[in-house]
């Protein structure tokens, strides 16, 4: 590789990296779909932290339509278009059994040609039609097409209306630039602001062109100047003819033009080369998406290893809110724990928060201890991925809440409390929390934990041979009533830590059947932790009715 052919860009901060991986987005698509395609170790190198892209290519590929034909290709599954595009089956179907008479079948068709027609009314996508009318070979579509749709009363007349319509809407360029425009308004105003196709001026000009401008030919106009470069890059340091200001990306740095007051002496230094600023507009790529929020997972240990926290991270909105957390973690339970030990300094969870109240970037970190917790709980994280628990109006996702508990560094033993309180008090499963209970002892770590855990299994089976002795002559369907009074008090001995008030139950307890006090219990004086291990694990398996792992989207309540 000579690298006076090549321009390089190294890992640093999320948003860079966030670019970088969208980037690399960018050159696989590139490398199946493009006339000119993409070469792996030629047009563009990974090599560590570093990535090499050629000149060459940059000069000899239309850059601008490779940025919208790749954010359409991975992003434009989810948009409102293609949701709304795809019920075309579900009007067929409803018009083989046409009935105007029938109030649900009227109900059904309307609804269906209301979503149609408030799509194709939203303002994103009239500015689209004024854009698609100056295209040679794509059929327009007009306003007055959609209100003639929207006004017909004949419903015979208004199936067809609606097919032409959605025969226009299905031609590429059509439903490139649609789609564009709808995730321009859903996803990448998330990240950027006022420039390019978000500046309100250029809402009915050519996407395409409009990136073109702002984003590729300055990089092309740096790559052909000659003469001495003096603009520096905050970034990469790297000299330019010319910069762009950051604060083109949201909630990053104040306007450049507008508030000066923040930057020492008032001299704004917060700008990027175009090499950088175009692949930070490939940040909305590098993202992924789950309901409102957008996550990415940041490591500088190299760029594979950044890829490979990336993969498989896309989601459709509609489905994201339920297992989100489980694919965005999994990740961890699934690194070679060899290699986090070794070069694993810290993993940063970057969440966009989406929110009418709040649009910020949320952080967390992820040492090697949490990646080290993760890994070692990979069944029991996977056991809990779908449960849920019904308190009051709220339902609380079991596995992300463990995951937070353990990401702040806070014990779980409250939070496994709350859950038996609810359990106990709704008369519900309870089996979900024994993985917890491992859960917090990996947490621990250290040379004990495997010890740790196997007490807890000794404590609990010892549990649920105490829970047979105690209801042999009551039915299954009354066990919990008999033995519910017993857990609270022991629940609340263990949780307030009471060794006393504990051991006084336990002895009660096995004296009611005959049985001398186990040994395990004797272990519960070496220390508050062991305490509410043992103690916990007993609680659980005296609470436990038999195996059942959840399935998806099963709740308890």
């Amino acid at each position: 590789m000579d690298e006076k052919d090549y321009l390089k860009v190294t890992l640093n901060g999320f948003l860079l990296n966030a670019g970088v991986v969208g980037l690399l987005r960018l050159f696989e698509y590139a490398e199946e779909y493009d006339e000119l395609g993409c070469v792996k170790d030629e047009d563009y190198i990974i090599d560590n932290q570093d990535l090499y892209i050629s000149k060459k290519f940059i000069l000899t590929h239309n850059l601008a339509d490779l940025y919208v034909k790749s954010i359409v290709y991975y992003l434009g599954e989810d948009t409102k278009f293609i949701r709304v595009m795809s019920k075309q089956d579900a009007v067929n179907k409803l018009f083989e059994k046409y009935d105007p008479e029938d109030k649900k079948w009227i109900k059904d068709v309307n609804e269906l040609f209301k979503e149609f027609s408030e799509m194709l009314e939203k303002a994103s996508f009239k500015s689209g039609y004024e854009i698609l009318a100056s295209y040679d070979n794509v059929e327009k579509i007009t306003l007055e097409m959609i209100a003639s749709f929207k006004k017909e009363k004949d419903y015979i007349t208004k199936k067809d209306l609606y097919f032409e319509l959605c025969r226009l809407l299905n031609q590429p360029k059509v439903k490139e630039v649609l789609i564009f425009k709808d995730i321009l308004y859903s996803k990448i105003n998330m990240f950027m602001g006022d420039v390019s196709f978000l500046n309100r001026s250029n809402t009915k000009k050519d996407i395409t062109q409009t990136y073109h401008n702002d984003f590729v030919q300055p990089l092309l106009d740096d790559l052909s100047y000659t003469k001495s470069k003096t603009k520096p890059c905050i970034d990469c340091g790297r000299l330019s003819k010319t910069t762009t200001s950051l604060s083109f990306m949201s909630d990053v740095t104040d306007d450049t033009n507008r508030k000066k007051s923040y930057y020492w002496n008032c001299v704004p230094d917060a700008y990027l080369c175009p090499l950088c600023a175009f692949i930070y507009s490939l940040v909305p790529l590098g993202f992924s998406y789950a309901a409102s929020d957008a996550i990415f997972i940041n490591s500088n240990i190299n760029i594979k290893t950044l890829q490979s926290l990336s993969e498989g991270m896309f989601y459709r909105t509609d489905e994201a809110d339920k297992n989100v957390w489980y694919k965005v973690y999994n990740k961890f339970t699934n690194l070679e724990l060899s290699n986090v030990q070794k070069r694993i300094d810290n993993i940063q969870v970057i969440v966009r928060e989406n929110h009418k109240d709040s649009k910020r970037y949320s952080l967390n970190m992820i040492d090697k201890q949490i990646v080290t917790t993760l890994a070692n709980s990979k069944n029991e994280l996977d056991y809990i991925r779908n449960w849920y628990v019904k308190d009051s109006d709220e339902f609380i996702n079991v596995y992300q809440s463990t995951v937070e508990h353990i990401i702040n560094r806070q014990s779980l033993y409250n939070f496994i409390s709350r859950l038996l309180k609810i359990s106990l008090r709704d008369g519900t499963n309870s089996n979900h929390l024994f993985p917890i209970l491992i859960i917090q002892i990996n947490s621990q770590g250290g040379q004990k934990m495997e010890a740790d855990t196997k007490q807890a299994y000794v404590a609990k089976k010892k549990g649920e041979e105490m829970r047979v002795n105690l209801t042999k002559d009551v039915s299954t369907s009354d066990r919990d009533d008999k033995l519910k009074g017993m857990i609270y008090q022991f629940l609340n001995a263990v949780s307030l830590s009471n060794r006393d008030a504990f051991m006084n139950l336990l002895i009660r307890s096995y004296s009611s059947v005959g049985q001398p006090v186990p040994d395990i219990f004797f272990s519960c004086f070496e220390s508050d932790e062991k305490f509410r291990t043992i103690g916990y694990a007993y609680l659980l398996g005296l609470k436990s009715d038999g195996y059942k792992k959840p399935k998806e989207g099963d709740v308890s309540e």
